[in-house]
């Protein structure tokens, strides 16, 4: 292995903690390769200041595409720009998160170049000179591990495991390297992008997340959550993607690979089983508190404390332990416009 890549996917000019934490990923691949060199790779329009800051930042090479039609994420523009640069090139592996973009991108780029392509690998292992991605699947209750076919050329699109760990402190900063960047003639094209910030439910900027997931019931569920939130100090709705999709609350209050990625001083899970794609969005936070009534419910493998029981059981009796507290001490938290408690 020659080269190892990482995909910087971006927004508002900085890079994303899901493309960061893929760094982790490639020290482990650099253990195996000592004289492979690990790269970042990053593909917008006008990005330059983005790609100097990561150089900087990381101390790795930044090679950045630079060009209109990429400006906006289209997947079939980055599949065409990476596909003509990667094909001369005899011996890699392309790392990327798994985003809403690389999803789209990576089968792609996989069928352009003839590569073996991998989405939802939690972890590599290698064993004997093999290669081998470990995939959850069944709600993270079944573990696979796969190998591909050839370790000549890799495409693997990852999920974030583990805290980042910020880049300041060592090493030099790596160079800024430009590619040519011309994807040709296109048959989609990305008009516009809205991004959501978070600003209507407080996550960003949450010290105590309470998220919901299937396992509450039903939406009238919800009245006694939004009760919890005022006895919790800088407190926010968050969600499950099931409890979403359902329309118990809008997409905003997502946690998760689609979602928001939050790391709070406190998590408490209700309901919510541990589907990998929900953990990736919250498992850098602080303390984390779960709730559910399966005992082998995945999310119990990575909370700080774990209580098996019926929320019907569980919530009535917190709140209106949380009810005495306040009566004995007086006064009534305020909540604000966008859900936060004050």
């Amino acid at each position: 292995m020659k080269n190892i890549f990482l995909f910087a996917e971006h927004l508002r000019g900085r890079v994303t903690l899901e493309s960061l934490s893929l760094r982790t990923a490639a020290l482990e691949w650099k253990d195996q390769y000592p004289q492979a060199s690990v790269r970042w790779v990053l593909c917008g329009d006008s990005v330059f200041p983005v790609a100097r800051d990561l150089a900087e930042g990381s101390g790795l090479d930044v090679i950045f595409f630079d060009h209109p039609s990429l400006k906006f994420g289209n997947p079939e523009a980055h599949a065409a720009a990476l596909s003509s640069w990667l094909e001369p090139l005899d011996s890699w592996a392309f790392l990327l998160p798994q985003s809403s973009l690389c999803l789209a991108m990576a089968p792609a780029l996989s069928l352009r170049l003839g590569v073996p392509y991998l989405s939802g690998a939690v972890r590599c292992l290698f064993d004997e000179g093999e290669i081998f991605f470990v995939r959850e699947s069944l709600f993270g209750k079944r573990t696979e591990r796969w190998r591909p076919v050839s370790h000549k050329r890799i495409l693997v699109a990852m999920i974030r495991q583990g805290s980042f760990v910020g880049f300041k402190g060592g090493g030099p900063p790596g160079r800024v390297l430009m590619a040519p960047a011309d994807p040709g003639p296109l048959r989609t094209h990305t008009v516009r992008q809205e991004v959501a910030s978070g600003r209507e439910t407080g996550l960003s900027r949450a010290a105590v997340v309470v998220a919901a997931g299937r396992g509450i019931g039903d939406e009238g569920t919800l009245a006694s959550l939004r009760e919890l939130l005022a006895f919790l100090e800088g407190a926010a709705l968050g969600a499950s993607r099931p409890v979403c999709d359902r329309g118990w609350l809008p997409p905003e209050h997502q946690v998760g690979i689609t979602g928001q990625t939050v790391s709070p001083r406190l998590y408490l899970a209700l309901g919510i089983s541990g589907a990998v794609q929900h953990l990736a969005g919250m498992q850098d936070s602080q303390i984390i508190v779960a709730v559910n009534q399966d005992p082998e419910a995945p999310i119990f493998r990575i909370a700080h404390y774990g209580i098996v029981q019926d929320l019907k059981v569980f919530l009535p009796a917190l709140l209106q332990c949380l009810r005495d507290r306040r009566g004995t001490r007086g006064g009534t938290p305020g909540v604000d416009e966008t859900g936060a408690t004050r």
